[in-house]
């Protein structure tokens, strides 16, 4: 049988008490774009995409 070759496993981080003395400060921006969705209380479904780039709507209409 032939080996599988490809990314390494994803290595998650542990569920326990996260650790505050490696975060980073978030830039402004993205503050921005973070606090509605947690003030809104939305549910956890997977991800929410944020359009950022507004010069080519050609390729906004692709996408």
């Amino acid at each position: 049988m032939a080996e599988l070759s490809g990314a390494p496993p994803t290595q998650l981080p542990s569920t326990s008490e996260p650790s505050k003395a490696n975060e980073k400060p978030l830039p402004a921006n993205l503050k921005e774009l973070i606090e509605p969705v947690e003030e809104g209380k939305w549910p956890d479904f997977g991800f929410i995409l944020f359009r950022t780039y507004f010069d080519d709507e050609e390729l906004w209409d692709k996408f």
